[in-house]
């Protein structure tokens, strides 16, 4: 059938919005910028033929062998602050038998028992992470959880423990233990947020390799935490873009093992306030933005509620759940692989960080 149909470039798509539009060059005038990234309002094969390189780095998240049987997953996690293990371990409960399939412990107590807080919770059918302000704190988590029987996928995460404590964490056996989560305050700021992470991660690797560990343990302990905007595309842009570049600096190190998909990405949507959406505005917000961490390739997912009341915290939990079970999100492993504008924009991002990056 479409034989029959004379074939248009580019070009006369242009000179027909030209035409309409009653003026020359009328239609560059709807190019437009971003962040530093100069974006053009219409793209076709010919504006990506230079961008072959993308398609290696296409459905790297396809799972063959999940549990689930969709070839795309992600970890639903829901955050709960731990003030009282009982509560907390009742309130991980509730999350994990209504949707959730990951746990994310904010813990500021010097002491915690996490028997307690622990408690009926299957680790290996799970996804557990823990945050902890105190050093002292962090040791006997780690401790625990190291000794925990089974297969595990948990991330242990501490700003007042410097380099030689985690060295020190770092030899021992911690298989299935993430000890290094990178993170920055730039989400509103594309190219920044990943060279910052990129910057993190070479600095960390470099200075664990001084102390005699290898490349494989410290990149294999990591964790990349990214912040998600407002902006639809450009988030997926910008955690595609990461992936690329973090593998791109891995290979630097000769990690030849290391595949673009080994890297954990997790992405959380921060309460958003904004009075000309009101009342619900996060509700809005949490769900683009969750939706383009999905379409972006993120591992884990958390979404913030707007406030911590038990309705609150289930719209938030609901939110992947609507998008995998509903959007059917989880039934493509990449749908937005050779989409012109997004490889456009992810080619952009990726070399403008880069170069940054590097000086």
């Amino acid at each position: 059938m479409f034989e029959e149909f004379e074939k248009i470039e580019k070009k006369d798509w242009i000179q027909k919005a030209n035409q309409d539009l009653k003026g020359a060059n009328v239609f560059d005038k709807f190019d437009w910028n971003f962040g530093g990234l100069e974006l053009k309002p219409y793209y076709d094969p010919s504006d990506n033929q230079h961008l072959a390189y993308l398609k290696a780095f296409s459905n790297r998240e396809a799972r063959d062998n999940d549990p689930s049987g969709e070839p795309r997953f992600w970890w639903n996690v829901q955050q709960i602050e731990v003030a009282e293990e009982r509560l907390a371990n009742e309130a991980a409960l509730v999350g994990l038998q209504n949707g959730a399939d990951g746990i994310h412990f904010a813990i500021k107590n010097t002491e915690v028992n996490l028997d307690v807080l622990l408690k009926d919770i299957e680790h290996t059918y799970c996804h557990l992470s823990f945050e902890i302000t105190q050093a002292v704190t962090y040791k006997s988590v780690f401790n625990y959880l190291v000794n925990l029987e089974g297969s595990k996928n948990i991330h242990l995460t501490t700003s007042t423990l410097d380099e030689n404590g985690l060295y020190d964490l770092l030899q021992s056996d911690q298989e299935g233990i993430r000890l290094i989560t990178l993170q920055t305050e730039l989400e509103d700021q594309p190219v920044l947020e990943i060279t910052e992470l990129l910057t993190q991660a070479n600095k960390m690797i470099r200075s664990q390799l001084l102390r005699g560990l290898t490349v494989e343990k410290v990149v294999d302990s990591m964790i990349l935490k990214v912040g998600l905007g407002t902006d639809f595309f450009i988030e997926i842009a910008k955690i595609k873009a990461l992936r690329i570049l973090f593998f791109q600096l891995v290979q630097a190190y000769q990690y030849e093992a290391f595949e673009p998909e080994d890297i954990h990405i997790e992405c959380i949507s921060s309460i958003w306030k904004n009075d000309q959406y009101g009342p619900h505005e996060n509700m809005l917000k949490s769900s683009t933005a969750a939706f383009s961490a999905i379409l972006g390739g993120c591992d884990s997912l958390i979404v913030l509620p707007e406030n911590n009341t038990d309705l609150a915290q289930r719209i938030a939990r609901n939110v992947s759940s609507v998008l995998k079970d509903e959007s059917y999100a989880s039934k493509v492993a990449d749908p937005v692989a050779g989409t012109y504008y997004l490889e456009a924009a992810i080619d952009q991002l990726a070399k403008k960080s880069w170069e940054l990056f590097k000086k």
